[in-house]
């Protein structure tokens, strides 16, 4: 019986779809030699009719060639996404940094709290300033690229390394794990094969000397049965061999054709799935690492148009002005030398050598410093050395300062006061009207607690009188009250208090003291609320007042009682209030509730409304004054929150007051 032989199928059947796509991954020939998967030498033989490698060897040869170029390719294109993430690292960090220098940067530059005022006055630094804020802008940016590459970049980076790593290891684990099975059943053939081979030469032997024996006249009857016998039981031990053998053969051919042209494929395409995955997620990563600077660059670019819109904003000549305002001293130039004719004796005036120190007055309002009266004409202003003596204090009145910066630091202080004074009265009108609407309807409040309130109120108020008299005072007696210019003198020209305003070169003419004085005068006037007149030279002057008498000012019901402090008599205070049966000096009643009288809302005429607003809370009260809510209602705004905490709202024809908690401005 012939030997039955494993013959696979060519590669160039029509059935084998599995070699264009192993093939088209990998170009490289087989090497020589052994392989990562399979171990075995090639066998040759000595008959030159056989081939030297035999088909199943070449198969795995090639196979694992690929595999192990596959491997490599593979491990490769994931180092390279790890690269690129190592990249986008070092660019987050070098991006923080730069960001945390600029801002730095900015810090250091910053003007110093004593250098603020300057920074607000010139428009030069004013622009220096707004560049530092919009180079810490910048540097904010920065941040968001180095928060977008960390968020949208470097983490998808490491998601995609973690997945391919997983991914790749499963595929090669599952091609080497169905490799080992088919090597296993390979084996066991070939077992069953070697066994059903021995079995068959048993039998073979078995027969000859069966018919050896039959053949023999000398062998007995019995020996002969004897050789049958054992002829027969090594034909059926044969026969068992050879099903076994075909058994497993069909097993391992069903299982090799499996794994060459199912299994592989399958792997293959997985890993070639896997490599195109990875190259289209690269260049997703590419164009959003471009996308986190593009977002960014509008912003910069406003940044740097900002800074230069600063500096177009800068003007030289106004910082010049503002320079002038800020150092102009307001001191007049000393006269002329007096000629000394010796030959007529009543010319002759004092010796210049017995000149008072007085006569010279320093830039800030004293004696000047290191004026020699033994020499002649000669430094009488010279500068003074750092560490002699002590500085000059400020003083309350500002004396210490050059009387042009004197009379600016007073009127500034002036309307500090009367901005103060204003602020009180409101709060004050505010309190009266909640005093009201607790004293109607106690239950919402206890009016005992805001006339404490306004008892606080009227002390502030008492103060802050007092400082508006003294320093009103202090303006009357500014050095501006009785120095003149000398005929045919001018000054160099002064902008404005108010930045805003454009700066106008004007000169002034002689008897510039006396417009200053009146100019003063006009100030104060407006300050106290007088009237204010013209002189026949055309100066403007404020209508003096009588020696005011100390008011006294007391509420019927005993709460609240003010002692309106007033200067001597003879300085320029504001028009007396008196507050007595709710009348002012002049006979007039007051209105304002800040003086003890106050109109309610119901005999007003019907104001327009001035937004609308909605109740977030219900509120519910028995008083007439108060409006009653529901919660979600709109109505009509009328008054806002003046600082007392009530708002005037209308819904229709009715009208009243509802806490400002609760409600929201539409």
């Amino acid at each position: 019986m012939p030997e039955l032989e494993f013959r696979p199928k060519p590669w160039n059947q029509p059935n084998c779809h599995w070699q264009p796509v192993m093939m088209s991954a990998f170009q490289k020939p087989p090497q020589k030699g052994r392989t990562s998967i399979h171990r075995e030498k090639i066998k040759s033989t000595s008959n030159p009719m056989e081939p030297t490698v035999s088909y199943r060897q070449a198969i795995n040869l090639l196979l694992g060639d690929q595999i192990s170029n596959l491997e490599k390719h593979t491990d490769r294109g994931i180092d390279y996404v790890d690269r690129f993430g190592s990249f986008v690292k070092e660019r987050q960090k070098i991006e923080i940094e730069y960001a945390s220098q600029l801002k730095k940067l900015h810090k250091n530059y910053l003007p110093k709290k004593k250098e603020e005022e300057d920074y607000k006055r010139y428009t030069a630094l004013h622009a220096f300033r707004q560049i530092l804020s919009e180079v810490n802008s910048i540097a904010n940016q920065h941040e968001l690229i180095g928060e977008y590459l960390v968020t949208n970049v470097l983490k998808e980076v490491q998601a995609l390394i973690s997945e391919l790593r997983s991914e790749r290891k499963k595929h090669l684990q599952e091609f080497k794990q169905d490799d080992n099975n088919l090597e296993k059943s390979i084996r066991k053939m070939e077992g069953t094969k070697s066994t059903y081979k021995h079995s068959h030469e048993a039998w073979m032997t078995s027969k000859m000397n069966f018919e050896k024996a039959n053949e023999d006249m000398n062998q007995t009857k019995a020996q002969v049965e004897k050789y049958r016998a054992t002829m027969n039981g090594k034909n059926s031990q044969k026969c068992e061999c050879k099903d076994n053998y075909i058994l497993q053969l069909d097993n391992t051919n069903k299982e090799q054709r499996d794994f060459y042209y199912t299994k592989i494929p399958q792997i293959f395409n997985k890993i070639q799935e896997m490599d195109e995955r990875r190259n289209q997620r690269l260049g997703e990563f590419y164009t959003s690492y471009a996308e986190g600077h593009r977002q960014v660059i509008p912003l910069i670019q406003n940044c740097l148009d900002t800074m230069t819109s600063e500096a177009e904003k800068v003007d030289p000549s106004k910082d010049t002005q503002k320079t002038i305002e800020k150092y102009k001293s307001g001191l007049i130039p000393p006269d002329d030398f007096p000629m000394q004719d010796l030959d007529d004796p009543n010319s002759i005036g004092p010796d210049p050598d017995t000149v008072s120190i007085t006569s010279v007055s320093s830039v800030n309002g004293g004696p000047a410093k290191g004026f020699d009266k033994k020499k002649k004409g000669k430094g009488r202003f010279l500068p003074r050395k750092k560490g002699l003596g002590r500085e000059e204090e400020p003083k309350e009145d500002f004396s210490h300062l050059p009387p042009n910066q004197q009379s600016k630091k007073l009127k500034e202080k002036l309307d500090d006061l009367n901005n103060l004074i204003e602020s009180e009265v409101k709060s004050k009108e505010g309190l009266q009207r909640m005093r009201e609407v607790y004293t109607k309807n106690p239950t919402l409040g206890d009016p005992a607690s805001v006339d404490r309130q306004l008892a606080e109120i009227g002390k502030k108020m008492d103060v802050l009188r007092m400082d508006l008299n003294k320093y009103q005072k202090f303006m009357g007696h500014s050095p501006y009250k009785n120095n003149s210019l000398p005929s045919g003198c001018e000054l160099t020209p002064t902008d404005t208090d108010n930045d805003n305003e454009q700066n106008e070169d004007t000169s002034e003419p002689k008897g510039h003291r006396q417009s200053v004085l009146a100019e003063i005068k006009n100030y104060l006037a407006h300050a106290e609320g007088r009237p204010i007149t013209t002189t026949p030279q055309g100066t403007p002057q404020s209508t003096p007042q009588g020696t005011p008498q100390q008011p006294s000012k007391t509420h019927d019901h005993g709460r609240e009682s003010e002692t309106e402090r007033l200067p001597p008599s003879g300085a320029e205070t504001p028009q007396t209030i008196t507050e007595h049966d709710g009348q002012n000096s002049s006979g007039e009643p007051l209105s304002s509730p800040g003086w003890g009288g106050q109109n309610s809302f119901d005999d007003q005429d019907r104001e327009e409304p001035i937004g609308k607003c909605r109740a977030i809370y219900e509120f519910t009260t028995d008083d007439e004054n108060l409006l009653c809510l529901g919660k979600g209602e709109e109505v009509e705004l009328i008054e806002k929150d003046s600082g007392d905490g009530w708002t005037r709202v209308r819904r229709g024809e009715d009208e009243g007051y509802v806490p400002t908690t609760y409600i929201e401005y539409m």
